[in-house]
């Protein structure tokens, strides 16, 4: 069987794109393209930088495709993302746009880190407690300076020991941790949440003590 030129078996034209959509195809293309460049030139530019958290301003729908072609280890290291139109502003004024989320960034970063620094000391620290047991009766005789738990923490009627059930009595499991926190601040320690791997590992929750 013959087929006529520039038809598609069964006699069907071959589907063509309109000007239109081949401008629009073009355009995605070098949208991409500019957004891998620009992707790249952030990469290079890491090294010399001391840059611990990423904050991209984008214009509306190039905020994928930039992520994207970033490599995992800077992808991560992005903070925030600002939806915002900065074509043609000198970079004191995005600056000046960004002010605002960059402090936030740099808040929670520090806070991290912090948070972080903090758990690893409550766990390796000679003045450390760790674990539900121990951390409980530790702030039954008043002696923790600050109490390190992760998110989602539950505590259970086995850490209750005979000096904590002083201060927690006959509570149900699902309020012990909230009566917990509630001695910390009576006693005077501080508390910190944080997602630490590590502590979730050994109990999830850790005290430094003040002997």
């Amino acid at each position: 069987m013959a087929f006529q030129p520039g038809r598609e078996r069964g006699g069907r034209l071959p589907k063509l794109r309109t000007h239109e959509q081949q401008v629009e195809a073009r355009a995605e293309e070098y949208t991409k393209r500019f957004l891998a460049d620009a992707a790249d030139q952030l990469v290079r530019a890491l090294p010399g930088l001391d840059v611990a958290s990423i904050v991209i301003a984008h214009a509306p729908g190039t905020l994928e495709a930039f992520v994207e072609a970033l490599p995992a280890q800077v992808r991560d290291r992005v903070g925030a993302t600002v939806e915002a139109q900065i074509t043609g502003e000198d970079a004191p004024a995005v600056a000046e746009r960004l002010a605002d989320t960059i402090a936030e960034v740099t808040r929670e970063r520090d806070g991290k880190v912090a948070a972080d620094a903090l758990a690893q000391a409550a766990m390796t620290d000679g003045r450390g407690e760790i674990g539900g047991a121990a951390v409980l009766r530790a702030l039954a005789e008043q002696r923790v300076e600050h109490l390190v738990v992760v998110p989602g923490l539950e505590l259970a009627r086995a850490d209750v020991t005979p000096e904590a059930r002083t201060f927690l009595g006959d509570l149900a499991d699902d309020l012990l941790l909230e009566r917990a926190f509630e001695q910390a601040a009576e006693t005077g320690a501080n508390v910190t949440v944080v997602d630490h791997p590590g502590l979730a590992a050994e109990g999830g929750i850790a005290a430094l003590t003040l002997w």
